[in-house]
């Protein structure tokens, strides 16, 4: 089955994978499997190339997307009732409400997520949802911690920086301009002290050699050891990243 949107891109359901966008471009000169953040599968195709010969390159790769797809389900952060989430600063409780809606409260240090029927926590709406309250929490932390440890380290290793901003970033724990304006992710604070102080000066060390030269490898080795190692570390924490 396929649902047409214009002459160019169609819908089709393919079993075990479900619903391929498949878009002929005018510009495209090879075929591009993509993969988005919420599982939709992409298929760009040159406007030479039939829908037909697409989904045959579907069928082909159908193993690989499986396979994609399953990593992306496994790897995002599924909440449930009665989980407690502990934030530096806050304890964030999911629990149920007799009362239809989703809504967050909060007490002191304490926020209550709850979730009232018809929903249950396992529906896409609740748990972007608990994603957005927790990225806010995040926010409020990131924005009360971060600008001050950047100063603490740039002032106990000698770096100079103009600015600290704080964002929502998709894909990246931090950048350094050229201005040397430093940018760091909300969701660093999800991770651990040591790495937080890595991230920060990571971007510190990026004021003095912009790119990923060996001399600003050395550069942050100086200061934080074995730093190519630790990078490598990092890649086995996520970003949870929400609109």
């Amino acid at each position: 089955m396929f649902l047409t949107m214009n002459q160019n891109t169609k819908y089709f359901d393919i079993p075990d994978v479900g619903k391929v966008k498949i878009t002929k471009r005018q510009n495209a000169v090879n075929v591009r499997l993509s993969i988005d953040e919420g599982g939709s599968v992409r298929v760009s195709i040159p406007h030479s190339y039939s829908f037909k010969a697409a989904l045959l390159f579907v069928e082909e790769k159908k193993d690989w997307i499986i396979k994609r797809l399953s990593n992306k389900q496994q790897q995002k952060q599924q909440y449930q009732i009665g989980d407690q989430i502990k934030t530096r600063e806050y304890i964030i409780n999911i629990t149920t409400q007799h009362k239809s809606g989703i809504i967050a409260t909060k007490t002191g240090n304490t926020l209550n997520i709850k979730i009232g029927t018809p929903h249950i926590a396992e529906h896409d709406k609740v748990q972007q949802f608990i994603r957005k309250v927790l990225t806010e929490v995040y926010r409020i932390e990131a924005k009360g911690y971060l600008p001050h440890r950047v100063q603490q380290l740039a002032s106990k290793y000698g770096f100079h920086y103009e600015n600290v901003f704080v964002k929502n970033l998709k894909s990246k724990w931090g950048s350094c301009s050229s201005k040397k304006n430093i940018n760091l992710n909300v969701h660093v604070m999800t991770l651990p002290d040591h790495l937080i102080d890595y991230i920060i000066l990571h971007e510190l060390a990026h004021t003095v050699e912009l790119n990923h030269s060996e001399r600003f490898w050395n550069i942050l080795d100086k200061i934080y050891g074995n730093s190519k190692a630790i990078d490598k570390k990092m890649k086995k924490y996520r970003i949870e990243y929400v609109k």
